[in-house]
């Protein structure tokens, strides 16, 4: 979603720790319905905020590919092996 550059509300878990950054690149909620629906209404209605959202998720996903996510996960590996 970041590289099409849709601003991202995310249940804020640890599944995303140095993945995504509140209020940089993506909108971190609580993970319940309504703390969701105040973000994705909060994004909504704060143009600045979601632009900003969307031009950092942008420059950031410019700097991903394939192989270096490759070579993470197998740093991770080789690190419990």
């Amino acid at each position: 979603m970041m590289a099409c550059g849709c601003a991202v509300v995310e249940l804020a878990s640890e599944r995303f720790n140095g993945v995504l950054t509140h209020g940089q690149d993506s909108w971190l909620v609580q993970p319940n319905a309504q703390s969701a629906a105040e973000g994705i209404i909060k994004l909504l209605e704060e143009k600045p905020l979601r632009e900003k959202l969307v031009e950092n998720a942008l420059r950031r996903t410019r700097k991903m590919n394939w192989a270096n996510s490759a070579r993470q996960i197998e740093a991770v590996l080789m690190r419990r092996a």
